[in-house]
């Protein structure tokens, strides 16, 4: 027996076959011969979380954090990691860009007032509760992972590292990730060396100052890290 023939046209198989490979979900619409057939259906989240991390690895926070409140509105109410690995990029995203802001967004003119909710950290309640999400969130992805990710522990290292409550277990955290020379971010060294500095360690403070210039593109945001300004 023959193989019958597809009645789609080409170029709506490769249409399809395009979707396939780069995760789009298809939407229904009519072929020009008067059938139906399945045609993608952009997830422009992929993209928009995609230029939220490249934001991030630039330093501008509120850019990033911004761009995924506005793109993902309710996603403060995510409390943990998610099975869809888009919203559990974007929580991480915010949530790096939460901590390095200190609990504090500047995106009051990046969102709409309805959106503010606590991110703005106009108190200090806000902005404890900000870090918490943020925590909360490294702790979720950081589950999903199955292999050790020492960006994302040190990331996680430095969000424990500014909530009281779990200031002792981020300073702990981050000690045996510089320890192993796997604490990856100049800012996770600087937080290490403001930490090692109260403790009263200033060989180990200077040590972390060290690191920390040494990878920063910026070497203020060692000093004034390390100095006390996180509240």
């Amino acid at each position: 027996m023959k193989n019958r023939k597809s009645s789609l046209p080409r170029p709506f198989i490769a249409a399809l076959a395009l979707a396939a490979a780069v995760g789009v979900a298809p939407k229904q619409a009519e072929a020009c011969g008067g059938g139906w057939y399945e045609a993608p259906m952009i997830d422009y989240r992929i993209q928009g979380v995609a230029r939220a991390e490249k934001r991030l690895e630039e330093g501008q926070y509120a850019q990033a954090a911004s761009a995924v409140i506005r793109m993902i509105p309710h996603i403060a109410g995510y409390k943990k990691a998610t099975r869809d690995p888009i919203i559990n990029r974007a929580l991480r995203v915010l949530a790096v860009a939460t901590t390095r802001s200190e609990g504090s967004l500047d995106i009051g003119k990046l969102i709409s007032k309805d959106q503010h909710s606590t991110w703005l950290g106009d108190t200090a309640e806000d902005r404890q509760a900000n870090l918490r999400f943020s925590v909360a969130a490294l702790r979720g992805v950081k589950k999903l992972k199955v292999l050790s990710d020492p960006t994302l522990e040190s990331e996680l290292g430095e969000a424990l590292a500014l909530v009281p409550a779990f200031s002792v277990e981020g300073r702990e955290l981050l000690h045996t990730l510089a320890e192993k020379d796997l604490l990856t971010t100049p800012e996770a060294y600087a937080i290490l060396a403001k930490l090692r500095g109260e403790a009263g360690d200033a060989d180990g403070r200077t040590a972390a100052l060290q690191r920390c210039r040494a990878m920063a593109k910026d070497a203020k945001l060692c000093s004034a890290n390390a100095s006390g300004t996180h509240s």
